[in-house]
């Protein structure tokens, strides 16, 4: 429901953020992260941002050096082929 929320209305921040916390529900560290730090980019004044920053950081936990690396790299542009 969440996706689809975002599909209708890619601004709907709340989506964003209860899609990552599902995420991380579901141990998808992965995906967790990469929903909670879109996020924490795009709602800098959004009244969840402590609570969404500190799911962040347990997802980050929880990652394995590969995840963490295809992450870094996917943040700074470099796998766009994934």
């Amino acid at each position: 429901e969440f996706l689809k929320t975002r599909q209708l209305n890619p601004q709907h921040l709340d989506a964003l953020l209860w899609s990552g916390r599902s995420y991380l529900e579901q141990k998808q560290y992965a995906h967790a992260t990469i929903a909670l730090a879109r996020f924490v980019k795009q709602a800098p004044n959004h009244p969840q941002l402590g609570q969404a920053k500190r799911w962040l950081a347990e997802c980050q936990n929880h990652l394995i050096p590969e995840e963490r690396t295809f992450l870094a790299e996917l943040q700074n542009g470099i796998s766009e082929q994934y």
